[in-house]
């Protein structure tokens, strides 16, 4: 299991403790065909943003991968980051929970997509 780090919001006055990785992962285990990107947010702005990186649609029974470092360098290290997935012919869910960007741990974050296009859940798994 990878190790939790704490984070402090002075703007929300939030606490949450996350995990920090250099790749997330998303496992299709759903009904339909999906693609994912990868969202996080902007510290200074309080802003939801998406990255210019995507994973293209794929079937049920894959899985895509993205290395934060390399595929995401818009993203700052020590951002909150998360999957955003799109069913294809259905709505968007994003991963839950979120997780910390850190570029040179190594670790993966891997998200679970199961359900229908309509219901479903994007949970992290490991």
């Amino acid at each position: 299991m990878l190790p939790l780090n704490k984070i402090e919001y002075t703007k929300t006055k939030e606490t949450i403790y996350v995990k920090s990785v250099e790749k997330i992962s998303c496992v299709n285990s759903a009904a339909f065909v999906m693609g994912f990107s990868i969202y996080y947010l902007d510290e200074e702005t309080g802003e939801t943003k998406a990255a210019g990186w995507t994973s293209g649609n794929y079937p049920v029974g894959q899985e895509r991968t993205c290395d934060l470092a390399k595929d995401a360098p818009e993203i700052p290290d020590g951002a909150i980051v998360w999957a955003h997935v799109h069913a294809v012919l259905g709505k968007s869910n994003d991963g839950t929970p979120k997780l910390k960007k850190d570029s040179k741990n190594g670790q993966v974050g891997t998200y679970r997509v199961t359900g229908t296009t309509l219901i479903y859940d994007v949970k992290l798994i490991g």
